[in-house]
């Protein structure tokens, strides 16, 4: 299954709109800083490039940065095409994919001196751009999350009290969409993601707790450190691991079943009933005692530790514990409505006060499905997202896996109708899985590049495709509103797919990364540009995509 404020004089300099037409013209934009509370970087800094020419623009650095090229006071159809280099310190030279509005995340040797931004204007018609080159740090010595490759199978992530209070995990395997099977079983021994969860379960306290909840964990040799870790953690801390997994591994063969038989503590559960069929349990959670959790998308298989585009979060007490508390309530009542290895699954009526009592989980920034659901027959989750959807004032990104609910297809072209109606810029950017099973599903991504065509609506929809061959897939279930906000940016993130059955069904997490978590929304800001940059739009698929499924009135 499936880098806070800038003095305001400095900010004014950074947002006002260039003058300066001659070809070349080199306009210094200053250290746009390291991505930490006070650093901004370049923020909404607009200018005009004629027809032929361009413009240079020169900044220091001292973190990883993103760069966003815009045309949004523009109706698409009339954006030129614009190309792009950024020269380093170093003098090399980067290119920047062409288009309407280039992006790149730099994340190489930062070095000494200034880089040069070079945009030049290929069309025939005058671009109006707005740049924003936000920094992406504050993640100590832990590695770039958006490198392109893994650090060296020497590194080791430390102790746990080095670490920064948040850190996002990505799979950076150096192999885009076409790893093969020798490279994901190369890279095992270098994932960040595994050594990060081994080296955490093997802090925990002795006679304290590890929980898990997932999907699945795999019998393969990749997952077999993190499986070791905690039988190791049972039989030398003398830890109670307490694992919840979805009902579809309870059975004889398979590794949660070995864990039960082995020392854990196991519960197989699966969702609610609904007229449809039934929903699972696909809530992606570690903790290791009340110290940290790990939350995002991956499961415990060679695709999810290392070739599949995935994300884990890393929440560390005492800044995150109101959050990690709520992790931990959702594990230990997961695990009260769930059953042995070999018992059947009980009906929703039998298990009602158990799921009821997962409702008290939920914190302001933190919700489970199917909370809600049983109480009043509404989804908490779903509300929040909807929320923000209809909140949102400039932008929506969002990398799903699959976007399978007609209700947040419908919410998201309503906000965008509505924005142009009152003449605002506001811009959709939607990147999908293009494996087998994701498009296998109803196509309401789809949907909205019907709207935007009929509506003239900024909405663009990606697919990202990896090798079927090792089942590599776009993983993530995330959305970023306002994602060049510098105060107003949020991320919302979790193992929920953008489906009626995961918000309503199925036992889920979602959660809400804003101001105080500003970093964690840049990372992924800058993974979300990386992601787009590389999908391909329905037209240039290698294999047929399915259509919009909702008739063209109702859009």
């Amino acid at each position: 299954m499936r880098h806070f404020a800038y003095a305001a004089l400095l900010l004014t300099s950074l947002t006002s709109c260039a003058t300066i037409d001659d070809d070349d013209a080199d306009e210094d934009l200053g250290d746009i800083g390291d991505g930490k509370a006070d650093s901004f970087g370049i923020v909404d800094r607009a200018s005009t490039i004629a027809p032929g020419h361009t413009r240079q623009f020169t900044f220091h650095a001292n973190a990883a940065f993103r760069i966003a090229i815009t045309q949004p006071n523009t109706e698409v159809a009339d954006r030129p095409n614009l190309s792009a280099t950024l020269t380093e310190p170093s003098a090399a030279i980067d290119k920047l994919t062409a288009g309407t509005e280039p992006s790149y995340v730099f994340s190489g040797d930062i070095g000494s001196g200034k880089f040069k931004l070079v945009i030049k204007n290929t069309g025939t018609k005058t671009a109006n751009i707005v740049l924003n080159v936000r920094p992406q740090g504050g993640f100590g010595a832990l590695p770039d999350p958006n490198a392109d490759l893994y650090p060296d199978v020497a590194w080791q992530p430390g102790a746990i009290a080095t670490w920064p209070t948040t850190y996002p995990i990505f799979n950076n395997p150096g192999c885009g969409k076409t790893c093969t099977q020798a490279q994901q079983t190369e890279m095992g021994a270098r994932s960040v993601m595994i050594k990060m969860l081994v080296s955490a379960i093997h802090e925990v306290s002795d006679g304290g707790i590890v929980r898990v909840s997932n999907y699945n964990i795999s019998g393969s040799a990749t997952a077999k450190p993190v499986v070791d870790a905690l039988v190791w953690a049972m039989q030398t801390k003398h830890a109670t691991v307490r694992i919840v997994m979805d009902d579809a591994q309870n059975i004889a063969g398979s590794k949660t079943t070995w864990l039960a038989q082995n020392g854990a503590d196991v519960r197989f559960l699966n969702g609610l009933t609904y007229s449809s069929g039934v929903g699972i349990m696909h809530s992606k959670i570690v903790t290791v005692d009340d110290k940290v959790v790990f939350t995002g998308s991956n499961n415990f298989s060679g695709s999810g530790f290392i070739t599949n585009e995935e994300n884990s979060v890393m929440l560390r007490s005492p800044a995150n514990t109101t959050r990690i508390t709520s992790f931990i309530c959702d594990i230990d009542k997961m695990f009260d409505i769930g059953v042995e290895a070999g018992k059947p699954q009980l009906s929703d009526a039998a298990r009602k006060t158990a799921l009821l009592a997962l409702d008290q989980c939920n914190g302001s920034d933190v919700w489970f499905p199917p909370t809600g659901m049983t109480a009043n027959g509404t989804s908490i989750t779903f509300d929040h997202v909807t929320e923000a959807i209809n909140n949102a004032k400039r932008s929506i990104s969002i990398a799903p896996d699959m976007m399978a609910n007609p209700a947040l297809v419908y919410a998201i072209i309503a906000r965008a109708k509505k924005a142009k109606t009152a003449g605002d810029a506001f811009s959709v950017k939607l990147v999908l899985d293009a494996s087998e099973e994701a498009l296998g599903n109803p196509a309401f991504g789809d949907c909205l590049e019907v709207s935007a065509q009929k509506h003239d609506l900024d909405m663009q929809v990606r697919y990202w495709r990896g090798n079927p061959d090792i089942f590599q897939l776009d993983h993530h279930k995330f959305m970023l509103i306002d994602e060049d906000d510098p105060t107003g940016a949020t991320l919302y993130n979790g193992s929920a797919n953008y489906s009626s059955r995961a918000m309503q069904y199925s036992f889920e997490n979602v959660t809400r990364y804003a101001s105080d978590h500003r970093e964690i929304v840049d990372a992924f800001t800058g993974r979300f540009a990386k992601m787009f940059g590389a999908a391909q739009a329905k037209a240039d698929l290698a294999v047929a995509a399915p259509s919009c499924p909702l008739g063209a009135s109702s859009l």
